[in-house]
C-alpha cells in the first residue's frame, strides 16, 4: 500500500545555534534515539585510557536479608578517665564543674534536643584542639565548637541534631584521604546521583569529585572520589530498603588524589537507534564509512544551549551587552514545568513586586528566587546586582553558551564558504592540549531547577558547585600557527582549530576566520572590544576548539526485534553476551559503539551518521509516527541530494 508522506518542516533548533553543515555526503537515516535508557550507554575512559566497566550486579535478595534493627536503648554518657584528665588539664575548675553539670543534664534528658553549655576558651590553639578531641571522644551525639563574643574566644558543647548532623571522622580511620569507586546509574545525571548520596550519607556534595558530568537519560558509568569515607558505608547504603536501585556503587579503592572535571580521556558510547527502515543497510554502511574517514564537525550540541524557550546563548548576548534588565527578564521568562510558577513570574515582570513573588513562587525555583531576592535586597533597579547574586558557575553558563553559539556559526560559515580542506588563514596549535576552553560535558547546558523536593524557604544555590567549571591553563599565543598557502598542505581539517572568541584570544586582521567572527558579532550589535571590556564576574576568556574530530574504535551492527519496549543493548556488554538479534523481527535498529575525546558531543556524531536533526522536537515527531508512515525532511543545503 502506498503511504502518504508527512512533511516535516526543516528543524529550526539546530540552525538557531549555528549547526548547519555535514562533513560527508550520505542518505538520511531516520531513527528513534534514546527511546529506552538502554539505548544510551556511556562508560567513562580514564586519563590512562581504561574504560570504566559497571560494578558487579547486586544480589536482588541483599535488601531482604537486612534485619530490622531493634529500638536503641537510651545511651548512657560516661566520662572516661582519659577524657576527664584532658578536660581538667585545659579547663578551669569552675568550668570543669560546669561541664559535669551539663553532662548530668544530658544523661537525665537522654540527649535532650537543644542542650548546650558555653564557657571561656582555653588559651592557645593546642589546648582548644585537646578540648575538642576530648569532647568528641564522649560519643557521636555531642560536638563542640569555638566562637567569638566581642573579640573574646568562647567554647560551646552541644547535643547534635541527628537530622542535620554532618559526620566527623578521625583521619586515622582511613587508609587514604579519598575513597574512589565506580558509580553506575540509570536516569540520573552525575550531580543528581551525588546529591542523593550526599543526602543519605550526611555529606556535602563538594566532598565528591568527578571527571565529567554524564547525561541523565541513559545508563552511565564513571569513577568518583569522596573525601574521608569508607567503602563499607556505601555498601551498607545499597542494602537499605529505601535506597534507589538505579544507583549502584562498587570497585572501591583508596587514593590520595581527588578527581577534578577534565581528569578523563573521553567516553565510550554504545547507542541504539531504533525503527530504522529494513532496506537501509547499504546506506548505513556508506554513512558509517564516511564517519570513519571524515569524522564529524565538533559542534557544541543543542544541550549546550538549554531546553527551555529562552536559550542560554540569547541571555549570554545580553550579558555581553550589559543589558542587565534584559538579562533578568529573559531568565524569568523561561517556561517552567509548573504553570503556576510561570504565572507568578509573568505577574512579577509586570508589577515587580518582590515580596508577593517570593511568597507565591515555589521554593524549588531556586534560580528565579535567587534573582528576585537579589532585586529585593540590592534594589529593584539594581539588575546587575541581582544577576551577580547567582553563583559564578551559573553566571558563566550564559557567557559560555554565547561563545559556543559564535563558534558554531563561525565553523558553519567557514565550511560553507571555503570548503572542507585547510586554507590559508586557518589555525593549528602546537602540542596535544587543544581544547583549552572550559571542559564541557554531554549534558552541560541551561541551569535546571531542582526536580526533587522543595528546599527550605530562603535557601540559596550553594557556591560550592562552582567547581563544575574547570580552571583552564593560561593561553599561550606562541602555540598558535596561522597557515599560509605554502604550509596548508601539511595539515588536514582535523588539525584545524577555531577560536572560541573571548578577551584572551586576539584575532588577526585580514584573516578569513577573523572576518567571519567579526561579521557575526556585528550582526548581533557587538564587537571583539565588548569581550575585552566584558564584566570580570562573567568570565568571557575564550580559547580554541578543534573544528572536526574522528571517533575511535567504531563498531556497529544491525539488530532485529519484535517488541518495541525490549532492550536491544546490554549495559554489561563488556563481560556478558550482547542482546541477540531475532532474524524474524519486524523492527530494525542500529547498534553503534565508539570512543570520543572529552568535550565532544555524541549527539553531533550521530547527526553526522544519520544526516538527521538531533533536536527534541524532531525526535518527538518521529516517535509519534506509525511504522507505515513515510517521512520527508527538508535537509540543509550542505547535505547531499541523496539526503533530501
Amino acid at each position: 500500500m502506498e503511504t502518504k508522506p508527512i512533511e516535516i518542516p526543516q528543524d529550526s533548533d539546530e540552525r538557531d545555534v549555528g549547526i548547519t553543515e555535514f562533513l560527508s555526503e550520505g542518505k538520511q537515516i531516520l531513527s528513534r534515539f534514546k527511546y529506552r535508557f538502554t539505548d544510551f550507554l556511556v562508560n567513562e575512559i580514564t586519563s590512562d585510557g581504561q574504560v570504566v566497566k559497571p560494578p558487579p550486579k547486586r544480589d536482588p535478595n541483599a535488601k531482604l536479608q537486612e534485619e530490622k534493627k531493634p529500638e536503641p536503648e537510651p545511651e548512657s554518657l560516661e566520662l572516661k578517665p582519659e577524657a576527664e584528665a584532658a578536660l581538667r588539664k585545659v579547663l578551669s575548675p569552675d568550668d570543669f564543674v560546669k561541664l559535669l553539670k551539663f553532662l548530668e543534664e544530658v544523661n537525665l534528658s537522654n540527649y535532650g534536643k537543644g542542650l548546650k553549655v558555653e564557657m571561656d576558651s582555653p588559651e592557645g590553639k593546642e589546648a582548644r584542639k585537646q578540648f575538642h578531641e576530648a569532647v568528641r571522644s564522649l560519643g557521636s551525639k555531642l560536638d563542640s565548637d569555638t566562637f567569638d563574643v566581642s573579640g573574646r574566644k568562647m567554647i560551646r558543647i552541644y547535643v547534635v541534631d541527628s537530622k542535620n548532623k554532618k559526620r566527623r571522622f578521625d583521619r586515622r580511620e582511613f587508609p587514604e584521604k579519598y575513597l574512589e569507586f565506580t558509580l553506575h546509574k540509570t536516569n540520573f545525571d552525575s550531580m543528581g546521583a551525588i546529591g542523593l548520596l550526599s543526602k543519605f550519607l550526611n555529606m556535602k556534595p563538594n566532598n565528591f569529585g568527578i571527571a565529567g558530568n554524564k547525561d541523565k537519560r541513559g545508563i552511565t558509568t564513571q569513577r568518583v572520589t569522596v573525601f574521608r569515607s569508607l567503602a563499607e558505608d556505601f555498601e551498607k547504603l545499597q542494602n537499605r530498603k529505601k535506597w534507589n536501585d538505579n544507583i549502584v556503587m562498587g570497585d572501591y579503592a583508596y587514593t590520595p588524589r581527588q578527581f577534578k572535571l577534565g581528569d578523563l580521556k573521553g567516553n565510550r558510547f554504545a547507542l541504539g537507534l531504533r525503527l530504522v527502515e529494513n532496506n537501509e543497510e547499504q546506506s548505513i554502511e556508506n554513512n558509517v564509512k564516511g564517519l570513519i574517514e571524515r569524522g564529524f564537525i565538533n559542534y557544541y550540541g543543542l544541550q549546550r544551549f538549554g531546553v527551555t524557550n529562552i536559550k542560554t546563548h540569547v541571555v549570554g548576548k545580553e550579558v555581553l551587552k550589559k543589558n542587565w534588565k534584559g538579562v533578568i527578564e529573559l531568565i524569568l521568562s523561561a517556561n517552567d514545568a509548573d504553570y503556576r510558577a510561570d504565572e507568578v513570574k509573568k505577574n512579577f515582570l509586570q508589577n515587580w513586586d518582590c515580596k508577593e513573588a517570593l511568597k507565591k513562587l515555589p521554593n524549588r525555583n531556586k534560580i528565579d528566587r535567587t534573582l528576585i531576592e537579589g532585586l529585593k535586597h540590592a534594589g529593584i533597579n539594581n539588575f546587575r546586582g541581582a544577576f551577580m547574586n547567582l553563583p559564578r558557575f551559573l553566571r558563566e553558563i550564559y557567557g559560555h553558551a554565547y561563545q559556543s553559539y559564535i563558534w558554531n556559526k563561525t565553523v558553519s560559515q567557514r565550511l560553507a564558504k571555503y570548503g572542507k580542506e585547510p586554507i590559508a588563514g586557518d589555525m593549528v596549535i602546537l602540542g596535544d592540549n587543544v581544547d583549552i576552553e572550559e571542559d564541557v560535558t554531554e549534558n552541560e547546558g541551561a541551569p535546571v531547577e531542582d526536580e526533587g523536593e522543595d528546599k527550605k524557604e530562603g535557601e540559596k544555590i550553594e557556591e560550592e558547585k562552582s567547581e563544575e567549571v574547570t580552571k583552564r591553563e593560561k593561553f599561550d599565543p606562541s602555540k598558535v600557527i596561522i597557515l599560509t598557502e605554502e604550509t596548508k598542505g601539511n595539515y588536514t581539517l582535523h588539525d584545524i582549530v577555531v577560536p572560541l572568541v573571548g578577551r584572551d584570544i586576539p584575532l588577526t586582521e585580514n584573516n578569513p576566520i577573523s572576518e567571519i567572527i567579526n561579521e557575526i558579532l556585528k550582526e548581533d550589535g557587538l564587537s571583539l572590544k565588548d569581550f575585552i571590556k566584558s564584566d570580570q564576574d562573567v568570565f568571557f576568556r575564550g580559547g580554541f576548539r578543534k573544528l572536526a574530530i574522528k571517533p575511535d574504535d567504531i563498531k556497529w551492527d544491525l539488530v532485529k526485534y519484535n517488541d518495541s519496549e525490549q532492550d536491544i543493548q546490554n549495559p554489561y556488554y563488556f563481560t556478558e553476551k550482547e542482546c541477540e538479534s531475532d532474524p524474524n523481527g519486524q523492527f530494525q535498529a542500529i547498534r553503534i559503539k565508539f570512543n570520543l575525546m572529552k568535550s565532544a558531543y555524541a549527539t553531533m556524531c550521530l547527526r553526522e551518521l544519520t544526516k538527521s536533526s538531533t533536536s527534541f522536537n524532531f525526535q518527538m515527531k518521529l516517535n509519534n509516527m506509525t511504522s507505515n508512515t513515510a517521512v520527508v525532511d527538508n535537509k540543509p543545503a550542505s547535505a547531499s541530494a541523496e539526503a533530501q
